[in-house]
């Protein structure tokens, strides 16, 4: 390069760029979170540090919290400090079955992105030695550190608290590779009882127990769930669950409606969901009929053999709620119970005749007949009276009853 002014210039600014400090991340960092405080869940906060040289305002900063976003209340952090944000101040709730979390700044770019699972009561999720583990001392405002009875290395640390079996929303499991470990949590919608020996339902995905019996379970238990991701031709897309030691019940709330959804409507985006639809029953068998509606049809199956299930005939038309599997490729719908098989009044005209009691007639009313009668003579005379017979008639009762009255 020859030593020109121009080149100077440039090396002089590159030499000026080495010797500056990297600072494109140094910014607010989203360092701690105490999603499932003991005791009151009002307790509950985030903690964010300052890793720059600078003073930052808050203002126009956010934080997503599943698929909702907050801003964040008016604050200014100091250099190399933290700032402690309680739930009172930010609106939000950290949910204590997990959740993806995200701090947006002011330019509406993602500066920390973290995703935790079934939160332990008390401990917080913070972030140590650039890796986020569980940790049974929370430090809000300052430093992190693993609780203190901690022996081990950090790194052996991070190996043993780090979740095999990261959290996922329910939907998520769909996009998962087969064999990918999970922990998911839903809503009870079918018992092993109602669907088979080893399958449940969450709303959204089938779960499917491998070795071992289902804990005791109802409809409306919200359960935390770790397994496998399993999708196959035959069986469709389900969490393998090795054992009843990973399925743990939260609590119970009341059980979700179903989607009600037109026969035409429903295709592989519902698997595993809890549907509501209706139609005319087309074919059957001992354990399995089909619905049609609209050119579509459904096949469905009644997966608990020993329950007591209506007597369906073809042409019935049915409501019916169920579970939407996929089954070698082929959508199918599995009622949990009778009671989800609803037989409707029949619609078309033809049901409606047979149901009518022909044995309830109503009173004749005669005065039509009367009239058409009447009517029916008048012509009668009229035609008798154009052709000259009724005449002649008259004239031959006349001329009767004249020699009569002389006898």
């Amino acid at each position: 390069m020859p030593l020109n002014i121009g080149n100077i210039y440039k090396l002089s600014l590159l030499i000026v760029c080495w010797a500056l400090p990297i600072t494109a991340h140094a910014s607010l960092q989203l360092t701690e979170i105490l999603p499932d405080p003991v005791g009151d869940d009002s307790a509950e906060w985030v903690e964010l540090f300052n890793n720059s040289d600078k003073e930052i305002s808050t203002d126009d900063w956010a934080i997503t919290v599943k698929t909702r976003t907050t801003k964040l209340p008016p604050h200014s952090v100091l250099p190399h400090q933290y700032l402690v944000l309680t739930k009172s101040e930010t609106g939000f709730t950290l949910t204590n079955t997990g959740a993806d979390i995200s701090l947006i700044d002011q330019t509406n770019t993602v500066v920390t992105q973290l995703t935790y699972a079934q939160a332990p009561a008390g401990q917080s999720y913070a972030l140590i030695n650039n890796s986020w583990m569980w940790t049974k001392k929370p430090t809000p405002g300052q430093e992190n550190v693993v609780e203190a009875i901690e022996t081990k290395s950090v790194s052996q640390a991070q190996s043993a608290i780090t979740n095999p079996y990261p959290y996922f929303e329910v939907k998520d499991i769909y996009q998962l590779k087969s064999g990918a470990k999970a922990t998911v949590s839903g809503v009870v919608v079918a018992l092993p009882a109602e669907v088979g020996e080893h399958f449940a339902f969450v709303d959204g995905l089938q779960l499917n127990l491998t070795v071992g019996s289902w804990p005791a379970l109802a409809w409306g238990d919200v359960i935390k769930v770790k397994g496998s991701a399993s999708h196959t031709k035959t069986y469709g897309t389900r969490l393998n669950v090795r054992s009843p030691d990973d399925i743990n019940v939260l609590k119970n709330e009341t059980p979700p409606e179903p989607l009600v959804l037109n026969l035409a409507d429903i295709d592989e985006l519902y698997e595993g969901r809890l549907i509501k639809t209706s139609g005319l029953v087309a074919n059957k068998g001992s354990n399995w009929f089909t619905i049609e509606s609209d050119d579509k049809t459904l096949h469905v199956t009644l997966k608990n053999r020993e329950l007591s299930w209506p007597k369906l005939s073809a042409d019935n038309h049915i409501e019916i709620t169920g579970l939407i599997t996929l089954s070698d490729g082929e959508l199918r719908l599995w009622p949990r119970v009778p009671q989800d098989i609803i037989l409707n009044q029949p619609t078309s005209v033809e049901a409606v005749a047979e149901t009518i009691d022909l044995s309830k007639k109503e009173p004749t009313d005669w005065r039509g007949y009367i009239v058409l009668i009447f009517l029916g003579l008048i012509l009668l005379i009229g035609w008798l009276w154009e052709k000259g017979k009724l005449a002649k008639f008259y004239q031959k009762a006349i001329e009767f009853l004249r020699q009569k009255i002389k006898h």
